[in-house]
């Protein structure tokens, strides 16, 4: 996960100055989100890195008994 620090920070040994970008895990970062010391990086697209999107299942349609079976004989 991309993030842009806010204030000075302590990641993996390293200082990250403010105003920074790095990279940590998903829990990190949103970790670091919510105690408000980073914000999530923007890809030069404006889109928020396209691993931070949500995950979409591909939908599934729902059909009835009657058509299931129908559909197998």
């Amino acid at each position: 996960m991309k993030l842009l620090a806010k204030q000075p920070l302590l990641v993996a040994g390293d200082v990250i100055a403010e105003g920074e970008l790095f990279t940590v895990t998903e829990q990190r970062g949103r970790e670091l989100v919510f105690l408000g010391y980073a914000t999530l990086a923007e890809s030069k697209t404006g889109d928020i890195d396209s691993q931070n999107d949500p995950v979409t299942k591909p939908s599934q349609r729902v059909r009835s008994k009657k058509a299931v079976d129908d559909a197998e004989s």
